[in-house]
């Protein structure tokens, strides 16, 4: 397999398939780097106050919520709807649009004459599948790690995070195994169709049998794909730059034009965001589906197949 080729071609339909960049990627980078940013002031917060006063930030949210809400009850309703709206986004979103844009690429690349709509009808076809999928590998994976381990030090104290630590360092590694065994059962539950423990269990041979190819792609997305250092990196500089500006401007008497300024180069922050992160995307997603078909192209050697170079 012709790896160098493969990065070629995934990058070039990448740069080629802006359409597609923007309508199914875009807004999940999008929604990827906000909650990201809401979850590590989040979480920065809760273990600053934790380690300062001793107590949960969890109550004082709610009871902060609720006094916005005694105050002005007008919003309640704008605020339960726009609590739905995120909620529906964040839970089912990623998993209708995992199938549209798997089946999109691949359609794509093997020449099919398909457009941005038929999308809707491959996101929903597949949509049960890889909602089951995601649900089964969420439970470890490293952000709800991380969410149960700060939610015991805070509630239970120092003493029995040490003790549970190693529970933590072991579901780590886990996930680490299954995310690899893993690596190609979204594209079977995607393109042929399997359901979710027959995509896990043919994922697995896959990877088995071909485990070098695996690891090096995995390796050279490494290197090439910057996506997870460059939300990292968003998520941390956007409120950073929002704050920095605000607070340079308040210091000169200006406070609403300093909130302008914030707010733009925020937007413009997650804009950049949301179009790099949604590039890297779709070629990461490129690479590994065009991978995926190849290997599963060439099928299963066993002892019974014949070499090609076998004169006897």
């Amino acid at each position: 397999m012709n790896y160098r080729q493969i990065i070629k071609e995934a990058w070039d339909f990448s740069q080629r398939e802006k359409k597609l960049v923007y309508f199914y990627a875009f807004l999940p980078s999008l929604i990827t780097t906000i909650t990201g940013i809401i979850y590590v002031v989040y979480q920065s917060v809760a273990l600053k106050r934790y380690f300062d006063h001793g107590h949960s930030v969890i109550a004082d949210l709610i009871q902060l919520g609720w006094n916005i809400l005694s105050e002005h009850p007008e919003i309640t309703i704008y605020a339960i709807v726009g609590g739905v709206i995120i909620a529906v986004l964040y839970l089912f979103y990623p998993a209708f649009n995992e199938g549209a844009l798997i089946q999109l690429i691949a359609r794509k690349y093997n020449g099919h004459k398909t457009s941005m709509l038929s999308g809707v009808t491959y996101g929903m076809k597949s949509f049960f599948p890889v909602l089951e999928f995601h649900g089964l590998l969420s439970f470890f994976s490293f952000s709800a790690l991380l969410a149960y381990a700060t939610l015991i030090l805070r509630t239970l104290g120092y003493d029995v995070f040490k003790i549970v630590g190693i529970i933590f360092i072991m579901a780590a590694l886990l996930n680490f195994v299954l995310s690899f065994l893993f690596t190609y059962a979204q594209y079977f539950i995607v393109i042929d169709g399997e359901n979710v423990f027959a995509a896990m269990g043919k994922s697995t041979d896959l990877v088995i049998d071909h485990w070098q190819s695996t690891v090096l792609m995995f390796l050279i997305l490494l290197l090439i794909g910057l996506r997870i250092l460059l939300n990292a990196l968003l998520i941390l500089v956007i409120p950073g730059l929002i704050v920095v500006t605000a607070g340079f401007f308040a210091s000169l008497a200006l406070n609403s034009v300093g909130l302008i300024i914030g707010g733009v180069l925020g937007l413009l922050g997650l804009y950049i965001a949301g179009y790099l992160g949604g590039v890297l995307s779709v070629f990461s997603h490129a690479v590994w589906i065009l991978t995926f078909l190849k290997l599963t192209e060439e099928g299963e050697v066993t002892a019974r197949t014949v070499a090609e170079n076998n004169n006897s």
